[in-house]
């Protein structure tokens, strides 16, 4: 009987580290959540768009419009069914998560847009709740890529099908993203986990862990969020394997003091940054993994 509660204390260890880290860094996250929930249930009341829903909704008739115009009506019967209603809810989640992908390329390449997703790489400690470590700027972002790529295959399917949106496609499409948000959060945990041969079309926890690494030979791969089939396209994927890999590090080594910032100044120093790279007041060559992949290079050298 003492040898199950070992491993159970052992299982708990691993889950919840007596790690200050750790720790510090969940604080920081926690906060983090409450105020972009704070900011953007703001934005809502001002009616600034913030989700992809809306993005999809806005471009998806314009979609179908588009194609009318060009080609004429769809020849299908303007009728739901099994197979166009799974094409469509599929539709949408394979091209969300490809303008997902996109989204945070852009983040990594683009300075301007690069200091807000380093909010999300500034975690020296990863856990779940690290999965909304985010500036709301790079939310938003995110999200209208997102909506719109959602709103092109929603409008494409619409026109070929001819069929109308339903509670049952709807509904789909909201089943597969809470099922995909639990993973995202599974994702971010500190618990080195490989999918094996499924890593060709899933993102596995461990392959997220080498995502935000801070070794040089983990710069820009594994942009995937939900499925690796596009970093396996694009070549950005690196494969994982069972055995985890020793003393990994995490975070953004710069001028700013992340580990030691306020809530506040996690919200405000991206934004001050940011403009002056905008109007060119600050324009780095490139983003910091850039920046640092570079410097590796000409050490090596």
């Amino acid at each position: 009987t003492k040898k199950p509660r070992g491993s159970l204390l052992s299982a708990l260890r691993g889950i919840f580290p007596a790690n200050i880290q750790y720790w510090r860094t969940l604080k920081q996250d926690l906060w983090l959540y409450a105020m972009n929930n704070v900011i953007l249930a703001l934005f809502a009341t001002l009616l600034i768009p913030i989700t992809s829903n809306y993005y999809r909704d806005w471009a998806a008739p314009k979609v179908e419009a588009f194609l009318t115009l060009h080609f004429g009506r769809s020849i299908a019967p303007a009728t739901n069914g099994f197979w166009p209603d799974l094409i469509y809810t599929l539709g949408i989640l394979i091209a969300g998560d490809l303008g997902r992908y996109f989204a945070h390329r852009c983040a990594h390449r683009f300075p301007t847009l690069w200091e807000f997703h380093k909010v999300h790489h500034s975690a020296r400690s990863l856990n779940p709740m690290a999965f909304f470590r985010q500036h709301f700027v790079d939310i938003v972002f995110t999200q209208s890529i997102m909506g719109v790529s959602m709103g092109l295959s929603s409008g494409i399917t619409q026109f070929v099908f001819g069929l109308t949106p339903s509670i049952v496609t709807l509904g789909g499409v909201a089943v597969f993203s809470g099922f995909f948000a639990v993973t995202g959060v599974l994702r971010h945990s500190h618990i080195w986990w490989s999918y094996g041969k499924l890593e060709y079309v899933f993102t596995s926890p461990a392959m997220h862990l080498i995502h935000h690494s801070a070794s040089p030979e983990h710069f820009d791969k594994n942009f995937g969020s939900d499925f690796m089939i596009w970093d396996l396209i694009f070549g950005t994927i690196y494969f994982t394997e069972k055995k985890p890999i020793a003393n990994l590090k995490f975070g953004v080594r710069d001028h700013f003091d992340w580990e030691n910032a306020s809530p506040w100044q996690y919200i405000w120093h991206p934004l001050t940054e940011g403009a002056k790279i905008a109007f060119k007041r600050n324009r780095p060559a490139a983003s910091l993994h850039r920046i640092k992949r570079r410097e590796s290079n000409r050490k090596a050298a």
